[in-house]
């Protein structure tokens, strides 16, 4: 059975990846996915991170569905989705619409307090611990621009567009999701090509913290020259990290789907 890979796509938090139509990423014919937040069904290869890579990637469908799967071993990318929510926006035939979006996970409530639980400062990197208890109020996902009677705000096991969310064994956190074509496709069929989207928001360092780190970097900062840290041998400064803090992730992924199973 041909193995699918998952490929590094986003390079920074403000980074995008743009395909043009001679370049689609080939989705594979799999049938029986399952969006559980784990990758035990997806038999990939997974390709050596990019230099400055925070994604990965696979798709996958069948007559009925799409398949995607996201990886990310990158702290910060990870508290942004679990704190700040992702929109996954779906654009059948690359239109460039960007009307069609789950919204998953939400965002949550009290992101200072939340922040401050976790641990989540400028240039430090958190034990994985520290987010993993974010999934469990995970239970809702939000739809809009779907098929008449796939919108609105819907507990997870309520609806036909599964998502699921967890950390692995090796720390990286898993987004899944499965989505029938008849949920946003014109007429409910399969398109040949699915454009996806990834828009999440960027984290505000707490006032305290920023301010400090702004003082630290303008005496030198324990990251200037070439410090070692959670960002590893000259790291950035504490401007650059709490700028980090703050950048969006954004990229898009055109896709050609498969028709026949290889």
């Amino acid at each position: 059975m041909k193995k699918l890979i998952i490929v590094a796509i986003l390079g920074s938090s403000l980074s995008v990846l743009v395909s043009c139509s001679k370049s689609l990423f080939q989705s594979q014919y799999r049938t029986g996915m399952v969006a559980d937040g784990r990758i035990n069904d997806w038999q990939f290869d997974v390709e050596p991170e990019s230099k400055n890579g925070r994604f990965h990637y696979a798709v996958s469908n069948d007559k009925e569905r799409v398949n995607i799967v996201f990886r990310s071993f990158d702290r910060l990318s990870q508290a942004k989705v679990l704190l700040n929510g992702m929109k996954l926006y779906l654009d059948p035939e690359l239109t460039k619409s960007r009307t069609t979006y789950i919204q998953f996970p939400l965002p949550q409530k009290n992101i200072d307090s939340l922040m401050a639980k976790a641990q989540l400062r400028p240039g430090v990197r958190p034990p994985a611990k520290n987010l993993e208890g974010f999934i469990m109020s995970l239970k809702h996902l939000r739809l809009t621009g779907f098929n008449e009677g796939h919108n609105g705000v819907f507990a997870l096991d309520s609806t036909d567009v599964k998502v699921a969310i967890s950390f692995d064994d090796d720390e990286s956190l898993i987004y899944e999701a499965s989505i029938p074509f008849k949920a946003f496709s014109k007429n409910g069929v399969m398109p040949t090509s699915l454009g996806f989207y990834v828009e999440v928001d960027g984290l505000k360092p707490l006032n305290a913290q920023e301010d400090i780190y702004k003082r630290m970097s303008q005496r030198g900062g324990m990251y200037g020259g070439g410090g070692a840290g959670s960002y590893g041998q000259g790291g950035p400064n504490q401007t650059d990290a709490a700028q980090q803090m703050k950048d969006n992730i954004k990229f898009e992924l055109n896709v050609k789907l498969a028709t026949t199973k290889k």
